[in-house]
């Protein structure tokens, strides 16, 4: 890993803890496929709630990484169920394609 993929992942994630470094393991490993990722989006703009082409490529990359995925009304959103083990502890996470 270069220095400058390094760099993109925050100092907090990587703190010496189980978690942290579990989170930064996995953030590290994937750093490049998110660059590439954002890079490919942002040279693809699309308009507000016309989002299909990065619906789609959000819902297949969370497919190919083993997630379920609930693709949204009119192919613009995406639903996913995350989850990792099978403990109770749950989290939730939210975000626009705006």
């Amino acid at each position: 890993m270069t220095s400058t993929v390094a760099a993109q992942v925050p100092a907090s994630v990587t703190a010496n803890t189980s978690a942290g470094a579990y989170l930064a393991r996995a953030l590290q490993a994937r750093c490049g496929e998110f660059i590439s990722l954002r890079r490919d989006i942002h040279r693809h703009p699309e308009l507000a709630f016309e989002e299909h082409r990065t619906a789609a490529l959000v819902a297949d990359k969370l497919e190919g990484w083993g997630y379920a995925v609930e693709r949204g009304i009119g192919g613009t959103g995406v639903v996913g169920t995350l989850s990792r083990g099978d403990g109770r502890k749950r989290l939730g996470l939210r975000a626009d394609m705006d």
